[in-house]
């Protein structure tokens, strides 16, 4: 049964002519017992598997990953890896935060998946076919409530000789650097393939990316401009935005491969 409580207060009115009028009131109050707090779940909306060609490092977004929760905030949730990794991760494959590539990783936020920050990193080993890997993991509120043990599929597609291959010397791929608001360009070092051909664009990223010399209407950008600094990436200038990743798409007219840029 709802409980009820009164709010006292006082209305006061000035009329037109005569002096002012006042009234007392109470405003009820009907509180209703908390109901049991409901733990978070999987979105229906993630598809809750990825597609990764080997060797590529690959960013999980939310329409791959993402879970809901009706008393929480979307960015609060926390995803908790229950499946151990194997025992030499640089032989297998792995998540990893581009905060720090040299760790594994066992919980990270969903704002780190929205800011593009939890990526994927396929084995080492060379296969000509296609690998299924799982990852179990739980979803946790801030208040520890957690979803069951759910499945997260990743499928390793084989690499494709002819696609074009974008080239990078860290295991966190290739990276930026620069201060708070600043332009930098990007490299252009790190495609290999006929230049010609090669096009990319962006999927995503949190700052801007601005090519210099080509109508604002064009929406991708060739192999030869990064290497004459005409790639140009502009940080958003807010405080606490202290890294961004750029997932980039890059095809030949019959080819595509996806790859993350730091």
């Amino acid at each position: 049964m709802a409980a009820a409580d009164c709010i006292p207060a006082w209305v006061f009115m000035q009329l037109a002519t005569g002096p002012e009028q006042q009234e007392y009131f109470q405003a009820l109050v009907w509180i209703h017992k908390e109901t049991d707090k409901k733990p978070p779940n999987p979105s229906f909306l993630a598809l809750l598997r990825m597609e990764v060609d080997q060797f590529a490092l690959t960013a999980l977004t939310l329409d791959m990953l993402a879970a809901e929760d009706l008393g929480t905030s979307p960015h609060l949730l926390i995803f908790n890896l229950t499946s151990a990794w194997p025992s030499d991760p640089w032989q297998q494959d792995f998540l990893l935060s581009t905060h720090d590539a040299s760790s594994l990783l066992v919980t990270f936020l969903q704002q780190e998946v929205k800011e593009l920050k939890i990526a994927y990193q396929p084995p080492t080993l060379n296969s000509d076919e296609e690998q299924l890997f799982q990852v179990e993991m739980k979803v946790l509120d801030p208040d520890c409530a957690s979803s069951k043990p759910f499945a997260f599929m990743i499928l390793l597609k084989p690499m494709n000789a002819l696609a074009s291959v974008a080239t990078f010397c860290c295991v966190a791929g290739p990276q930026l650097m620069l201060f708070e608001g600043q332009s930098q360009p990007l490299s252009g070092n790190n495609f290999e393939d006929s230049l010609k051909e090669v096009k990319a664009w962006v999927l995503g990223l949190q700052g801007k990316l601005k090519v210099l010399g080509v109508p604002p209407s064009c929406k991708y950008f060739t192999a030869v401009e990064p290497g004459a600094g005409q790639v140009i990436y502009q940080h958003d200038g807010s405080e606490h935005s202290y890294s961004d990743n750029i997932v980039l798409c890059m095809a030949d007219g019959q080819h595509h491969v996806e790859f993350l840029y730091l």
